[in-house]
This record gives C-alpha cells, structure tokens and sequence, in this order.
C-alpha cells in the first residue's frame, strides 16, 4: 500500500499529530509499504505563484488562491496519469483534495467537509485551514466529496465524523470505516498516585477552542469545597494568576526535556479536563487514559469513540456543567474508577492499530500469519 499527502512530508513524526509516521510505520513493519507519493503541485510553479503572492501581498492562503486551484487540478491529472502500478492501493492522507493515483484508494480524515464548515472559518483556522475564505472551504468541501465518492474505502477516526459523512455528503455507509487513532505518548499509570488530591490537567495549543476559560472558571468555583485541588495547564495559554493553577506554557514534547515534563504532569494528574468547542477526536484524551486517567470532555466531536465511557462527556458551552463534572471527579474512587476503564480502552488506540484498520478498509490480500486489527 502506498501513501499520498501534499505540502507536508508524512514521515516526519512532528507532522500531522504523528499519525502518518505511525501508519507508514506499521506498514513497513508489516512489509507492505509502497512508498510516498507527493502530490504537492508542481514545487517550481507552485513556488512561482507564491512569490508573486508575497509580492503582491496575497500570500495568505495562497494555496487556495483561484490560480493555485488551477495549478493543483493540472498537477492533480498529471501525477494520475503518471501513477506507475506499483502498489495494489493507496492512502490519501488530509490536504490531498483529488485523487492522484489509478486503482483503488482509501481515504482519511477526521472530521467530515460539513463539520469543518460548520465550524466557521475561525475554528477551520486550527484545522489547517489558515486564512481560508468561506468559498474557499466551499472549495475544499467540493472537491473532499468528490474524493470520498470515488474512493474504494472512507476511513475516518469516528462515528461522528462517519454519520455526518452519510447524513450530510450521501456517501454510501458500506464503504465508510471507522478506524480510530493512535497515540503519541504512553505514561505507564504510575503504582502509587495520589487520588486524595484532586489535581486537574488541561493540555491544548488553542486555548479559545479547548475552552480553557471555562475550566479555569470551574477550577476556582471547585476549590470554594476542596482548597487542595490544582489545575496545571500546557499549551497555547494566556498569562493566568489564579489560586491553585499553574501555567506551563508550551511544551515541546518533541525534546526529552519536554516529554519528561509531560509524562510528569500525566503521573501527577487524577483528571484530565478539556472541554474543547470542537474536538473531532483528541489524542491527547487516549494519551491521558495510557496514563490511568479519566478525561472531561466535549460532546461536539468524536469524543464518544475517543473517550466513551472512561470518562465525563459534556456539553463545552454549560459551565455549571463543567463545574459538577470537576467537582464529582474529586472523589478520589470516582477518579480512580473511571481512569481504570479509561486506562483499558486505550488499548484500542495505538499507531499499529490504526495502520492495520486503515489496510483492511482497503481488502487486499491477506497478509500470511497476520491478523489485522478490527474496525472500530
């Protein structure tokens, strides 16, 4: 099986939350890697169009610019035409809108055009759309169905981006897969974790779109009851001086010194608490449930494959809400229960899984004495 991704190299483990360095991973390590196939518009015309972007000071956005679209169609045609037949089925990772291979494809995605829509151009800004006009997502949208309908698979992290894609877009339910997602970091659950401190932990680089306010303003009224309980919070964060929370900041998880950071705070935490306004699946809540902690999360995404029953699904735009989901997971049973099933799901999530789930959308032959993962 290959793989096709543009504007970004798909075994670089930094890129796209490391889920294409997973898969291609597993793929290798299975023996069935194809290789990568770009489909980048062609670099020097694509650089020239961006020079004469910046010139103008057009340079936002500009890969969705009305003639970069053209110069991606004509690119989009060429490298089909072009495919050599030397993988039996490929994998069109996000930011390919067209279908650059023959034969059969799979694709992935976490959310569907719809959602993203939905979202507004605001929220579509953290999604990879940057500086996108509302008929340039229309663009994208357009051209994401026509990929998914003439695909030979749609796989996609969730049932909520699954039913969206058959409610909204009409693309046929037998063909869609969910296959869920991996996982970057894998705290062992420390033995001798503290439960009777309540000790929230709030991850996000969006703060506005992980709603980070909102926790902060649950964290002050919880310690009105319990004075003990703390918030640390990574990411993305504005400057905060409130009792019982500490700000991290960025964090590069990419560094020793940052992991060591992060799997710290993950030891530490008796809760985890991000009720973002939109999460199509979050990582970081598997991450959390490796580590033997439950999350609070948002109901407006793919949170009930990602977290399900290991921890507290809420409405994100419902402070009291937020507040009683913080305050019930200061009982320390209560925290301690829920990170035990949070801790037994994330098996379910890990990169070999997901490369495994992602093959079989595509039914090629089986592999001699490999049973590949189920769909989710």
């Amino acid at each position: 099986m290959g793989v096709v991704s543009a504007w970004f190299d798909p075994e670089d483990p930094r890129q796209w939350a490391g889920a294409s360095y997973g898969l291609i991973t597993e793929l290798r390590r299975l023996g069935v890697y194809a290789g990568h196939r770009s489909s980048t518009p062609w670099p020097k015309l694509s650089g020239l169009v961006y020079r004469w972007a910046k010139a103008t000071g057009r340079e936002n956005g500009w890969t969705r610019r009305a003639d970069m679209r053209v110069v991606t169609r004509l690119s989009d045609l060429a490298l089909r035409a072009g495919t050599r037949a030397d993988a039996e089925g490929w994998v069109h990772l996000p930011n390919v809108n067209g279908p650059v291979t023959r034969g059969r494809y799979t694709t992935f995605h976490d959310m569907s055009p719809a959602q993203l829509l939905k979202g507004g151009l605001e929220l579509a800004a953290s999604f990879g759309y940057p500086y996108a006009t509302k008929r340039q997502l229309e663009w994208v949208v357009r051209r994401q169905v026509a990929l998914y309908k003439g695909a030979y698979a749609v796989c996609v992290s969730s049932r909520w981006a699954a039913d969206s894609l058959v409610r909204d877009h009409g693309i046929a339910a037998r063909k869609i897969r969910v296959v869920g997602n991996g996982r970057n970091a894998d705290t062992p659950p420390p033995i001798d974790r503290d439960w009777s401190t309540p000790r929230f932990l709030f991850i996000g680089r969006h703060w506005k779109r992980k709603n980070g306010d909102a926790v902060v303003r649950a964290l002050t009224r919880v310690r009105k009851e319990h004075p003990e309980a703390r918030l640390d919070i990574v990411g993305g964060h504005p400057p905060i001086d409130v009792e019982g929370v500490t700000g991290h900041g960025h964090v590069a998880v990419s560094e020793p010194a940052g992991r060591a950071t992060i799997e710290g705070l993950f030891a530490a935490a008796t809760c985890f608490v991000v009720p973002s306004l939109i999460e199509p699946f979050g990582l970081v809540y598997v991450e959390a449930a490796a580590a033997g902690v439950a999350s609070i999360a948002t109901n407006i995404g793919g949170t009930e494959t990602s977290v399900g029953v290991g921890g507290i699904i809420l409405d994100p735009g419902d402070d009291e809400a937020i507040y009683r989901a913080m305050l019930e997971m200061c009982d320390p049973d209560r925290a301690r229960s829920l990170g035990e099933i949070a801790r037994a799901r994330a098996s379910l999530f890990t990169w070999p899984q997901f490369g495994q789930r992602i093959l079989r959308s595509l039914d090629l032959a089986p592999i001699p004495g490999v049973e590949l993962a189920n769909f989710m």
